[in-house]
């Protein structure tokens, strides 16, 4: 860890790896499904102190224990792993999210400029996510109807004491990213980046280079005006090797977080 920005950001990761939402959509959240039961219960018994949010101890302490505690099961490649994803999924750049308005929903229009030869893939891509998004929605309202566990609940308002503009700016940016929203984001962007090679992967780089700068002359048509939009496929080699663990263990390859 580098600052307290960081301490907190590690804070919040481990927070949401002890939640009930983690280990429902482990899956699909790309975390190691085989692994969650021992990372969920090693994780609520190291952190439950700081679930106080009067407990005053540094966070790095739980978080050298956590690591720690991972290793003793899930060796150091778990360990690594969860760097991994705490960087490039949990706190990633989320750059296919943003274009997500351009295929998300049925019966919309596009804006920018489809490559031709790529209209069909574009038009199977969009019903792919579609089809996928009703999918996780449905799962979604289904846990929602349970309630929040005691555990969750907890986690969730450890920050509610007082107004929420009397705490300190990262204390309200962890209130804020509740579990739902985490979960949420988390999802529909793997969603676009699992997809993607399947049904776009053929993309040359000057097709991909004409969508990017259609995107750059409609970003304020599409509400992305200041926002910075990395060039399309580019998911593709942050996200590389998260994807390529997942596609092996889909293929029937064992979790190697048993080991």
């Amino acid at each position: 860890m580098d600052s307290v920005d960081d301490e907190c950001r590690w804070q919040k990761l481990w927070l949401f790896l002890s939640s009930d939402w983690a280990t429902e959509f482990a899956e699909d959240l790309w975390l190691p499904t085989a692994a969650m039961p021992q990372i969920q219960a090693v994780t609520r018994r190291i952190v439950e102190p700081w679930v106080d949010a009067n407990y005053l101890e540094p966070f790095s302490v739980a978080h050298y224990r956590l690591c720690l505690a991972v290793k003793t099961f899930g060796g150091e490649e778990l360990v690594d792993f969860i760097y991994d994803w705490y960087r490039f999924i949990f706190s990633g750049p989320h750059s296919g999210f943003k274009w997500l308005p351009l295929w998300r929903q049925e019966n919309e229009q596009y804006i920018v400029e489809v490559p031709k030869m790529a209209a069909d893939g574009f038009n199977a891509f969009r019903a792919a996510i579609i089809q996928a998004s009703k999918q996780y929605t449905n799962r979604l309202e289904a846990f929602q109807r349970r309630g929040p566990s005691s555990w969750d609940y907890a986690i969730t308002t450890r920050y509610l004491i007082g107004s929420l503009d009397e705490l300190p700016e990262l204390d309200r940016e962890v209130m804020l990213g509740n579990l739902q929203n985490i979960v949420d984001r988390i999802i529909r962007e793997n969603m676009f980046v699992e997809l993607w090679p399947s049904y776009l992967g053929f993309l040359a780089f000057d097709e991909l280079n004409g969508l990017f700068q259609s995107i750059l002359v409609h970003r304020e048509e599409l509400s992305l005006t200041g926002v910075f939009i990395e060039f399309p496929g580019t998911w593709m080699f942050e996200r590389g090797r998260l994807l390529r663990d997942r596609r092996a263990k889909q293929d029937g390859i064992p979790d190697r977080s048993r080991s």
